[in-house]
């Protein structure tokens, strides 16, 4: 099989939440920070088509719709199940964030309380870690950059502390929900 990208989980994530047409699930794409995965017909569709062959996904026409929709199959709803409980990227996080934070938007109805509470420890652990990289480097080799290069690098730095006051918000705020 092909591999499954980060635009396939989002399209598995968005039919986990119930059956769409085609073109709702364009919309969502179109309408939303998903469009960062595209909302390109020329994408959209050939995912769909993947999906659906692969066995994850199936056509269906609800009681008292006119267009058939997609929805999710046990298979689908595994292979999403599978790569929302995968553990973060060994490589640097900074560089997968996206698909980190992809994977946070479709746990809150998939995954109990305590492994969306691990997750996010577990982000702010790797964020931390980058940050400490990042700051390592400035600190030892910013006097030996370009402006323009230590100013980019002190984006990035600025960038992880955010994500990570974010981490440490978003974990407090789950943590409050179970009270």
């Amino acid at each position: 099989m092909t591999r499954t990208t980060n635009l396939d989980y989002a399209i598995l994530g968005l039919l986990e939440q119930g059956a769409k047409t085609g073109y709702a699930i364009r919309q969502v794409f179109e309408q939303t920070a998903l469009g960062n995965y595209s909302s390109s017909p020329g994408s959209i569709y050939p995912a769909l088509r993947k999906l659906e062959k692969v066995g994850y996904i199936e056509k269906c026409l609800p009681p008292g719709e006119k267009k058939r929709q997609f929805e999710l199959t046990a298979a689908g709803k595994d292979k999403l199940l599978e790569w929302l409980n995968a553990p973060l990227p060994e490589e640097d996080i900074s560089k997968h964030l996206g698909e980190v934070l992809l994977k946070f938007a479709f746990m809150e109805n998939l995954l109990a309380l305590d492994k969306r509470l691990h997750f996010l420890s577990d982000l702010a652990e790797r964020i931390e870690q980058s940050l400490d990289w990042l700051n390592t480097i400035h600190r030892d080799y910013s006097h030996t950059m370009s402006l323009h290069s230590k100013l980019a690098l002190e984006n990035g730095i600025e960038g992880q502390k955010a994500h990570l006051r974010w981490a440490k918000h978003a974990y407090q705020a789950l943590l409050t929900s179970r009270e």
